[in-house]
């Protein structure tokens, strides 16, 4: 990385990682963090505290989808909106690995679905945990498993989208917010990608590919010509330069705040996330670990979005005093302007809210 405000933050006796520079990790990459978190962080120093927030913690993971399958229908009914969102609140406030539930809330802002259309908080849960699988792999896997995931094919109308009438909602939002953003691709480029997208939709839950509903003749996409599929749509919109700039972009703006991140930084980020095969982790603990990520001017600086803040204040609280219920935090959120799991439009909520 050629760029010096992206070379890794080194500490010294004059800049060392300190109290300061620990809760400033765990404040970004988490919800806030308590001493004892604090202290630790500062005793296992930087390199081990940014590895540390990348913990698969299979185990956790299993533990969660042993409560889910115990309490719904029977405690709670996940039908409900109110209660798909306590259950998330709860993840976010319990989990040890607060930096997956970070990159799920700025994944389900950025591929911003809304419950008030789809109908369904089943396919809204699945969503969420397909993000949650994806949070931190690769940008090419999360988007095409976005882009076939049946909550998404409601959303914009993707699977009533044929041969004979392809829709343009999804491949349209699909370059303009998902991937290469407005002024890289044509309205030729938007009716093209449609045909390429026609003949996904779902039954049971389960994505169904129907090949007589997919239009197969040729189309000319970005300047290329083939008979081009939707897998092969994605692909080809994740591997442009302008994809990689615009996540490199928002990623830089959910860890250090938009106002302080500039263009050269973000430009190195994206060269680096295309070198490294777009893994979205490298990206992450790259920012993690720069200079510029810890600079005086990026600390305490960046405005927190209402689940960040109601989140943040309750873990770093633990165990001092014990939470509200999940369903008062929950609703909490919404009434300070986060709706979790019903974003406002497709382009989701305002940028304070996603970070």
């Amino acid at each position: 990385m050629s760029f010096k405000l992206l070379a890794p933050f080194v500490p010294s006796t004059a800049e060392p990682f300190g109290r300061r520079e620990a809760a400033h990790l765990l404040r970004r990459a988490g919800f806030g963090a308590s001493r004892e978190e604090i202290n630790k962080a500062v005793e296992q120093g930087i390199e081990a505290a940014v590895e540390g927030l990348f913990d698969e913690a299979t185990d956790e993971e299993e533990a969660f989808q042993t409560t889910f399958a115990a309490i719904n229908g029977r405690l709670m009914n996940f039908e409900e909106p109110e209660a798909g969102q306590a259950w998330w609140v709860y993840r976010m406030l319990q989990t040890r690995v607060p930096l997956r539930e970070k990159l799920t809330l700025f994944w389900h802002g950025h591929f911003a679905t809304n419950y008030g259309k789809v109908d369904n908080m089943t396919l809204m849960h699945r969503q969420i945990e397909t993000i949650r699988r994806h949070a931190w792999g690769n940008v090419r896997d999360l988007t095409l498993a976005l882009a076939k995931d049946p909550a998404m094919l409601v959303w914009l109308d993707g699977e009533s989208s044929t041969k004979e009438h392809p829709n343009e909602n999804f491949a349209r939002e699909l370059m303009e917010l998902f991937t290469l953003g407005i002024g890289h691709y044509t309205e030729a480029d938007v009716k093209a990608a449609a045909r390429a997208l026609t003949g996904w939709t779902f039954e049971g839950g389960e994505l169904r590919e129907s090949p007589a509903e997919h239009d197969n003749g040729e189309k000319t996409i970005l300047g290329k010509t083939g008979r081009w599929s939707g897998s092969q749509l994605v692909a080809m919109l994740a591997d442009h330069p302008a994809t990689a700039h615009r996540l490199a972009s928002r990623l830089c703006g959910l860890f250090m705040g938009e106002q302080t991140v500039d263009a050269p930084a973000v430009a190195a980020l994206a060269v680096g996330m295309r070198d490294h095969h777009l893994d979205i982790g490298w990206g992450v603990e790259t920012i993690l670990r720069s200079r510029a990520f810890f600079a005086s001017a990026n600390i305490r600086t960046r405005v927190l979005g209402p689940a960040e803040f109601v989140i943040g204040a309750c873990r770093t609280l633990l165990p001092l005093a014990p939470p509200p219920s999940t369903l008062a935090l929950a609703g909490w959120i919404r009434h300070l302007g986060q709706d979790l799991f019903n974003p406002p439009t497709s382009a989701g909520g305002p940028r304070a809210a996603n970070g």
